[in-house]
């Protein structure tokens, strides 16, 4: 975590130098201009010493063994750092107060200005002098990480104190799933297969592993069997001699040491080609090993196989993958009475202690190593008492087995952590997980790959590594919505505390805040609920307690370098003008609240990277806002719907006009066009997504014409005026990025020829078109679209038939067809949309008798491969599912899944 911390501050301290403050403010501070050079001089300084303190904390990655005086020393770095931090940040605070006020800078800089120069330049000055003390105190007291391994010596003496394995006669709630995976091993192809276990740490994989591995008929099967235990970090020369070793362990040892990477794969093929082998490799962290293994033993032909379990999801060799995702409450119930009433002798206590037993249990989120953990440590305790004291003080500070942090880098933990202050069972878009995350300053540039980029990057490997759940996935199989495994929250908790990373409040605990917490997430507020004076320190306030009107936004006024304000779906109904001193504040999330307006003084939010007002009653952004050059993310406009699935309109978002300044913008939804707005709208070349509503005809060319220079866009949605037209005319794809098309306005029969259609034939996923009105059939120009996986026509089409002829739409899986009044049959041939899995259709008042039978019935062959179907009735709005794969019919009123996003 300290690793983490320092690099924040010497990305601080970069930004600072790169500014060239001391020329900046040389007309202005004359003489006294020395004493910005000399605080540049201090900072350049202290970066160099604190880069040179990264690469000593980088070493502490996977070695969480300290001794006393090397966690005392991270604790006094963490607080030495955070120091700076705060320097830093008073630095920028009075920059920036200055390039704000320019024009009255001769009278800001009195007296007490450049005293408060003169203080920074004393206090960086007193840091740099702590700094060399912290080198000597390294040498001196011998500051160093301990490997994260046990002596060889103490191995067998942990295994005697802790046996946490399961019977591997009795794999409790895996009898099935090792009776499937056995017959995998034993049945199928003579070519090798490989076969991925995977699931979160304690979740029973390397039992379930090591069962298989002594069945007997396994024995009996494979003429050689050999099991492998890869360290977190080990050579690849050392695992080519683990396999080896394991090989011929019954004809003795073999001297390897001097053997080389090539000699070593000789030897591995020489023994393994002519037998049936079954490997298994246990505990895989870096998979780039593993297969570098399978490609070493190369294809055989005698029914070899390769079983590895890892808490990252399988390598793309796997033929067979299964996700062991913990034990049902039955099973969990079953595993800790063997344990935790092992040494009972009186059955009476059970019932005793049931209740406790089951809180506790409820704990261990159906992890088998954290039951056997626990219950083998309530087995000594004898009393009621005993039993309720333990529940009381129950905290995750759990073995590194069952700790998912060992494995990560320093951003992949500290990013993990962020995580972890939702409260308990809440989801979390990948959209706005991913904007926090860079708005905490958490993620490293990547060449030339934008920092959200590198934050998705982030977000799939803390989801192969089973950090994170997938709840929801668009139709692209992109993650929408995420959650924390609940052991792993409770562990991300106890890491957060310890590390003083995020205060939490819930459950009615935690009342009082240590000064040395720089994030808050309030999770249950009540009035006792008292924020210390060191608020000043935040950095990062989440609230989600959004059942009562809390005054959180008063507690602020002392906060004074706050970095992000997450207040989505409070009680929040108006903005004090003092938020303009955030001058650090780099998130603001209104989302859901009931604000109606912005200050004006928002604009002096220079950081400001990414402000949500969607869904608030804000209709017009301030002047202001124009000149906010660093947001990334302008997110706006509500959502109007008259039924439970159905999206009339979004009210778009009236922004003033003026010279923009937004030239680092990737996200701009949904705002109302203007003559002005849609010129200005060529600067943002780094657009990612844009989403414009109000579009008269008269904005058409300048809107596409700035559309032109959009070599990034990757969501394009224009909402024209209604019964207005939008004429596409010879607009091109600027983008070769472009994957999700919505157009909702009427189109001339003629803009299907347009050259944007046809240009993103193969990069399009997603078109919907929507009050179009064509009287030509659109799917002929679409049909070839060789990526397309959803397609929405609503209000699109006026011709009586729709055909799906063979060979169209090969990619697609989403049909929603809604509001096409005339359309009185839909042909679909028996090798079009092959891939379909789901059909909507919405008031479609014309369409035939026998069309809907086929459906209810699933009697045209046409739909036999499809997973689900929806039918609208027009007159209630009720929707009819028919679930190919449990063959029956249900009503349903399901709230709008949106696709879009």
């Amino acid at each position: 975590m300290a690793e983490g911390i320092v690099f924040s501050v010497i990305c601080k301290i970069g930004s600072i130098l790169g500014n060239n403050v001391a020329q900046t403010l040389s007309a202005q501070l004359g003489k006294e201009v020395t004493i910005i050079v000399e605080i540049e001089r201090h900072a350049r300084m202290i970066e160099c010493e604190l880069k040179m303190m990264r690469s000593f904390l980088h070493d502490a990655q996977g070695k969480t063994r300290y001794n006393k005086q090397t966690v005392t020393y991270l604790q006094e770095v963490q607080r030495l750092v955070f120091e700076i931090e705060d320097i830093l940040d008073e630095f920028a605070n009075l920059f920036g107060k200055y390039q704000a006020e320019s024009d009255k800078l001769f009278k800001c800089f009195r007296k007490p200005s450049v005293s408060c120069w003169h203080n920074i330049a004393n206090n960086l000055k007193d840091v740099q002098i702590r700094l060399d003390n912290f080198r000597d105190m390294k040498l001196q007291y011998d500051i160093s990480f301990v490997e994260n391994t046990l002596p060889r010596e103490d191995e067998e003496q942990f295994r005697l104190l802790f046996p946490y394995q399961m019977d591997t006669n009795n794999i409790v709630g895996m009898s099935m799933l090792k009776q499937q995976l056995e017959e995998c091993l034993l049945t199928g192809e003579k070519s090798m297969k490989v076969i991925g276990i995977s699931g979160l740490g304690g979740s029973g994989k390397s039992s379930l592993a090591k069962a298989i591995y002594e069945a007997k008929r396994i024995k009996e099967y494979f003429d050689l069997r050999v099991w492998i235990k890869v360290p977190i970090r080990c050579q690849l020369e050392n695992i080519l001699r683990m396999i080896i070793q394991g090989a011929v362990k019954e004809t003795g040892p073999m001297d390897l040491c001097n053997k080389g990477i090539e000699d070593l794969v000789c030897i591995i093929q020489r023994t393994f080609c002519q037998r049936r082998f079954l490997i298994v490799s246990d505990d895989v962290w870096d998979m780039k090993y593993f297969e570098y293994l399978i490609n070493v033993l190369g294809e055989t032909r005698s029914g070899s196989r390769v079983l590895s379990t890892s808490r990252k999801h399988g390598s793309h060799h796997v033929s067979f993958h299964c996700f062991i995702r913990g034990l049902n409450e039955e099973d969990s119930w079953n595993l800790f009475r063997t344990w935790a009433f092992k040494n009972m002798v009186d059955e009476s206590f059970v019932g005793e202690v049931e209740g406790l037993a089951r809180q506790i249990l409820s704990r261990c989120h159906g992890l088998p190593l954290a039951i056997m953990a626990v219950s083998s440590l309530l087995s000594y305790k004898g009393s009621v008492r005993e039993w309720e004291i333990f529940c009381d003080r129950l905290n995750w500070e759990l073995d590194d087995d069952v700790c998912m942090f060992t494995g990560l880098d320093w951003a992949g933990r500290m990013i993990s952590l962020i995580y972890h202050h939702l409260p308990k069972d809440c989801f979390m878009t990948r959209k706005r997980l991913i904007r926090l995350w860079v708005a905490e300053g958490l993620i490293e540039p990547s060449g030339s790959r934008t920092l959200e980029d590198t934050a998705e990057d982030y977000l799939n490997g803390l989801i192969s590594w089973c950090l994170l759940n997938v709840v929801e996935t668009n139709v692209f199989g992109r993650v929408k919505q995420c959650e924390m495994h609940g052991f792993m929250r409770d562990i991300a908790l106890s890491e957060s505390h310890k590390d003083k990373f995020c205060k939490v409040y819930e459950n009615s605990t935690g009342r009082t805040s240590d000064g040395e917490f720089r994030r808050i997430s309030i999770h249950e507020y009540d009035d006792q609920l008292q924020l210390s004076m060191h608020i000043r320190h935040l950095r990062s306030l989440y609230q989600f307690d959004v059942s009562v009107d809390m005054p959180i936004i008063s507690l602020l006024k002392s906060a004074k370098y706050l970095r992000v304000l997450d207040l989505q779906g409070c009680s929040v109904t108006d903005l004090p003008e003092f938020l303009a001193k955030f001058f650090n504040l780099h998130y603001l999330g209104l989302r859901g609240t009931d604000v109606q307006k912005l200050p004006r003084s928002i604009g002096r939010l220079k950081n400001l990277q990414t402000l949500d007002i969607t869904s608030t009653k804000i209709r017009k952004l301030p002047v202001a806002i124009i000149s906010l050059r660093k947001l990334r993310h302008l997110i706006m406009g509500k959502r109007v719907g008259l039924y439970p699935r159905v999206v009339d309109r979004w009210d778009a978002v009236e922004i003033p006009d003026g010279p923009w300044e937004l030239l680092e913008l990737q996200t701009l939804k949904i705002i109302s066009a203007s003559i002005v707005l849609v010129q200005q709208l060529g600067k943002m070349a780094q657009l990612r997504t844009l989403r414009i509503g109000n579009v008269k005809r008269m904005h058409c060319e300048p809107l596409f014409s700035s559309i032109d220079s959009m070599h990034f866009l990757r969501k394009l949605e224009v909402l024209s005026d209604p019964g207005d037209f939008i004429d596409l005319g010879a607009l091109t794809c600027p983008s070769h990025h472009l994957e999700k098309l919505l157009l909702n306005g009427r189109l001339q029969d003629i803009m299907l020829e347009s050259p944007l259609l046809k240009q993103t034939a193969n990069s399009l996923k997603l078109l919907s078109l929507e009050n179009s009105m064509l009287n030509a059939d659109p799917l002929p120009q679409f049909s070839c679209s060789c990526n397309l996986v959803a397609l929405t026509l609503s209000n699109a089409f006026a011709g009586k038939q729709l055909h799906f002829r063979d060979g169209w739409f090969p990619m697609l899986q989403q049909l929603d067809l809604s509001d096409l009044c005339n359309v009185e049959l839909i042909t679909i041939e028996e090798h079009s949309i092959k891939k379909l899995s789901e059909l909507s259709l919405s008031k479609m008042t014309g369409l035939k008798e026998e069309f809907m039978k086929n459906i209810e019935g699933a009697a045209g062959a046409e739909l036999q491969g499809v997973a689900l179907v929806r039918y609208f009735d027009q007159a209630e709005q009720s929707m009819k599912v028919d679930c190919r794969d449990k063959l029956k019919e249900e009503e349903s009123e399901e709230t709008c899944h949106d696709i879009r996003s």
